[in-house]
């Protein structure tokens, strides 16, 4: 799959969510996934984990495509080497 095709991040209720397993986020839930959330203060972003649990990135994303990138980033830090490939074409076509 090439990189401008993983840039389809789904539009979901209040924000926008990307699984890694690459099925469409906004017709079904896997994880992991990432999602990043609009407050009137800046975006949020959260790493969705196999085991229900969440990791959320310090402090907010000023834009849209910032928090895409920085959810990607914490992702990879979190999610290490089984989500690398697909991480890093993510990261290629963020922007």
């Amino acid at each position: 799959m090439k990189a401008a095709e993983l840039t389809g991040w789904a539009r979901i209720g209040d924000g926008w969510a990307f699984n890694l397993d690459r099925t469409d986020a906004a017709k079904a839930f896997s994880f992991p996934r990432l999602e990043i959330h609009p407050s009137p203060r800046g975006w949020s972003c959260l790493c969705l984990l196999q085991d229900g649990t969440s990791h959320q990135l310090r402090g907010l994303a000023g834009s849209m495509s910032t928090a895409k990138r920085a959810a990607v980033g914490q992702a990879q830090g979190i999610l290490g080497s089984p989500h690398a490939a697909v991480l890093d074409e993510l990261l290629e076509g963020a922007g």
